[in-house]
């Protein structure tokens, strides 16, 4: 995967935040709290966690900042609406 950015420390801290939520969403998050769990619970403890997550002052800035990056090839365009990646649309 490619870490578009003008700031070669962007690009670091992007490739390695991804990596660390990869990591931790197959061998965490996944096994134990996601397939573990009735579909119901998991997604009222989601709901939960964002609420929490807007609630908690820096948290969503840390989220966006630890999550947040560019490439081009994400890019996508639906029905003449440009999205930035593809997360969401299947929602």
């Amino acid at each position: 995967m490619y870490y578009v950015s003008e700031h070669s420390l962007h690009n670091v801290v992007n490739k390695t935040t991804t990596d660390l939520f990869t990591f931790s969403y197959k061998h965490i998050i996944k096994p134990h709290f996601v397939f573990n769990i009735p579909p119901d619970e998991a997604h009222d403890r989601m709901i939960n966690f964002c609420k929490f997550s807007e609630r908690t002052p820096g948290l969503m800035w840390l989220l966006r900042e630890m999550l947040n990056y560019t490439d081009p090839v994400l890019e996508t365009n639906v029905m003449g609406v440009n999205f930035a990646n593809p997360f969401g649309l299947s929602a």
